[in-house]
């Protein structure tokens, strides 16, 4: 009988405790799926919040507060959302919470908003998004720039110029009518067509800035002396065309931002090419069979505005549980 007793017992103890364990268990597991939930919730919001701040330009940006509304984020149920403010340090801190029966959830989630001098990255595909690509430099791979509102007092030059830099002299022609220009400061040129731009032994230490709502073509007739550095800044809404200079090594100086689908088209006649400076292009070029050789060197002047992008960087998150 006393056996009997001590079997039913010991037999009744594991079904206490097996039943705990499975309460347990099931606390756990939902627990465990109520914090995935939480998490999902959350990187819904973190992802629809970064979406939203790419379509904004700089300016937009440094707003305060930002205009982003809990629609436009997809704020579920039993979430708040406080409104992001940047800092003086480009901090960018999006402040979530999350409140249960018995708990209440915090996030703060960290962006920053980071330069990147396109003059300091010899060659840069914006809108690259291949695999296994690599930048140096302030810019990182797979990088979405934001949208910037250019703003430039540059002189507007209205259809399209041909403009002959000779020494310190540009002399500017549109519609047959010559104007000239010397270079005894900062010039910035507006074009409103396509540009073709010769260089005959062009010497200045101030920067010729050519934004262009056409092509550039490039047409070198001197090769420059060694050590000269040549201080141009091409913003380009087209193409980039580029012509043999007539020497065994082509040699192009100067810092390029190319927004057109093809960027750069080289004369067929080059065989190679050396750049010194940068190229940003907002689509993937086609060199051919041409593998320039790329010397970044940076500007000795102040970069334009136009050259400075920002892109966001999601830094992590912190939680706090209340």
């Amino acid at each position: 009988m006393i056996p009997l007793m001590i079997f039913l017992f010991m037999l009744t103890t594991l079904g206490v405790y097996a039943y705990q364990q499975s309460i347990q268990h099931r606390l756990q597991t939902d627990a465990l799926l109520d914090m995935n939930r939480v998490y999902q919730s959350l990187n819904n919001i973190l992802t629809s919040a970064l979406s939203e701040i790419q379509r904004m330009t700089v300016a937009q940006l440094r707003e305060k507060p930002l205009n982003l509304t809990a629609e436009a984020l997809h704020v579920e149920p039993g979430w708040e959302v406080r409104l992001p403010v940047p800092d003086a340090s480009n901090r960018i801190v999006l402040q979530t919470s999350y409140t249960r029966p018995h708990s209440r959830l915090e996030f703060e989630s960290l962006f920053l908003l980071t330069p990147c001098d396109l003059t300091r990255v010899s060659f840069l595909v914006m809108n690259r998004r291949k695999s296994g690509t690599t930048t140096t430099g302030d810019c990182q791979p797979h990088t979405v720039f934001l949208r910037t509102e250019d703003q430039d007092n540059a002189q507007p030059v209205m259809g399209d110029a041909e403009i002959l830099w000779a020494g310190t002299e540009l002399t500017v022609t549109v519609h047959g009518q010559k104007q000239g220009i010397t270079l005894n400061r900062s010039v910035s040129l507006l074009i409103s067509g396509n540009t073709r731009l010769f260089l005959k032994a062009p010497l200045s230490p101030h920067p010729l800035q050519i934004t262009t709502t056409g092509n550039l073509e490039w047409i070198p007739q001197t090769q420059l002396s060694a050590g000269q550095k040549l201080l141009f800044f091409g913003i380009v809404e087209q193409n980039l065309l580029i012509y043999q200079t007539g020497t065994p090594r082509d040699v192009l100086q100067g810092y390029f931002l190319v927004k057109g689908e093809d960027c750069v088209k080289l004369d067929g006649n080059i065989r190679s090419l050396q750049w010194h400076g940068s190229l940003a292009c907002y689509h993937e070029p086609d060199f051919g069979s041409v593998t320039p050789e790329w010397l970044n060197v940076s500007p000795s002047a102040s970069v334009p505005d136009a050259f400075i992008r920002y892109f966001l960087q999601y830094r992590g998150t912190r939680i706090i549980m209340l």
